[in-house]
Order: C-alpha cells, then sequence, then structure tokens
C-alpha cells in the first residue's frame, strides 16, 4: 500500500477537559477510524505555547485568535473522497453508540481531505519518493498559502527553503479534494520541535510569500504532560 492522501482535522477543547478530552481521543476516537480500509494510520499533534509563539497564522481562519492548538492526521491508501464518506458514517454509528465526546467541550477548527501532489525530502536521505510521506517525525509544521491555494510553485519554493533546515527531513505537497484549487504543505520535523519549527519559520518567513503556518509536536499517546502548560497560557481558545 502506498499513501494516497490525508485529512486534517484542527481541534480544541475547553482547557478544563484538556486530559479527559485526549484520553477518549486515544483510547475511543482514534481506534474505530484508523480500522476503516482507507486509512493507514493516524496522528496527533499539539502545539503547545512554545510552539503558538512561532505561529505565522496570517489572516488564516484555523489559527485566528490562537485557535487549533490540536490537529489530527489521518494517512489514507485509498481514495480521498471515499474514504472521508467512511468516516462520516462511522461517526454517525459511534454517536449512536454513545461514544462521541460532548459536544459543548469540544471544538473543530476545520479540517478538509487532501491528496499528495508533490514530495521531497532532505539530502541524504535513501528513501523513495512515495515512502517520504510515513517517515518518522517529532512534529510537523502546517503551511497554507494565502485565500489556501495550491500550487506546484509554492511546493518547489518550500521544499528549497526547507529541505536543507536542520531538522526537516521532507516536505509533501497536498491539494484539496474538498475545495478545488485550495491545499497545505506539511514539512515532517525531527530533534526538538521547537528548534526545527524555529528554523523553518525563518526559512518561510525568508520567501515573502505570505505563507500561514503553524507548528505542532507529536503527542505521546496517553502523555498529557505539556496540559497545565497549555493552561497557564490561556489555551486551548474556546
Amino acid at each position: 500500500m502506498r499513501a494516497s492522501g490525508v485529512i486534517v482535522a484542527a481541534l480544541d477543547c475547553v482547557p478544563s477537559a484538556i486530559e479527559d478530552w485526549n484520553l477518549w481521543y486515544d483510547l475511543d476516537h482514534l481506534a474505530p477510524n484508523v480500522a476503516l480500509p482507507g486509512i493507514m494510520s493516524g496522528r496527533r499533534y499539539v502545539c503547545t505555547p512554545q510552539l503558538h509563539a512561532l505561529r505565522a497564522p496570517g489572516s488564516d481562519p484555523w489559527w485566528a485568535e490562537s485557535a487549533s492548538s490540536f490537529l489530527t492526521v489521518y494517512t489514507l491508501c485509498d481514495d480521498v473522497n471515499e474514504t472521508f464518506g467512511a468516516m462520516v458514517a462511522l461517526r454517525e454509528e459511534l454517536d449512536a453508540d454513545g461514544r462521541m465526546f460532548a459536544e459543548d467541550l469540544k471544538i473543530v477548527r476545520g479540517g478538509d481531505g487532501l491528496t499528495i501532489q508533490q514530495l521531497s525530502g532532505a539530502a541524504g536521505l535513501t528513501n523513495k519518493p512515495h515512502e517520504l510521506p510515513l517517515l518518522s517525525h517529532t512534529g510537523l509544521l502546517l503551511v497554507r498559502a494565502p485565500e489556501r491555494r495550491f500550487s506546484g510553485d509554492d511546493h518547489a519554493a518550500l521544499a528549497g527553503a526547507l529541505v536543507t533546515v536542520p531538522g526537516c527531513v521532507a516536505v509533501v505537497s497536498y491539494s484539496s479534494d474538498v475545495v478545488p484549487g485550495t491545499g497545505l504543505h506539511l514539512a515532517l520535523l525531527s530533534g526538538d520541535v521547537a528548534e526545527s519549527a524555529a528554523s523553518a519559520s525563518a526559512a518561510i518567513a525568508a520567501l515573502d510569500a505570505g505563507f500561514s503556518h503553524s507548528p505542532y509536536a507529536a503527542i505521546t499517546p496517553l502523555d498529557f504532560s505539556w496540559a497545565d502548560s497549555l493552561r497557564g497560557a490561556g489555551l486551548p481558545a474556546t
């Protein structure tokens, strides 16, 4: 199987429910979704206060007023629209079974289903291009162009700027199957996420192309040791 695309969700929960919501996500929500035929894997991410400080949100609604402290990325191996439809149907089943988290304690800020278009890896990698979306990483930088457009030229610019940055192992660009003409880019990071993200953010700023972006650290399942730091910074935004 090869990765075909991703489903991405940008999320928040009320500060008092951070541990409960994340526990539910790890134990009762991620598993049934990853078990769907078209999904290869699912991974969750958090934007800690240190990473929030590295954001360049621009006017992107996903990050308005410090929104979207959490991100979920499902890597797909089948048709994006068919898999998205299966996920919607599954959500209805889970809701009927009483397995969805209370709606008034969580917020979906945005989401998208996207197909892989272009891939670039750092020098020295022996991976073939189709392996790049599956590389191990400690975090990622999610990048969106003005008006969330998708362009191959943007991939070339971002990849040229980022794959030479220490700690950036790959850049994968996706076009949206939900809103034609739009898309996003994921830069996979290694090592200390804040250090890698700071270097990547500086490289993007040097392009002066108006990209909005936010770094996220990969969540270790069932480890929510960062929860108090979020609450102490007045996050997640609700």
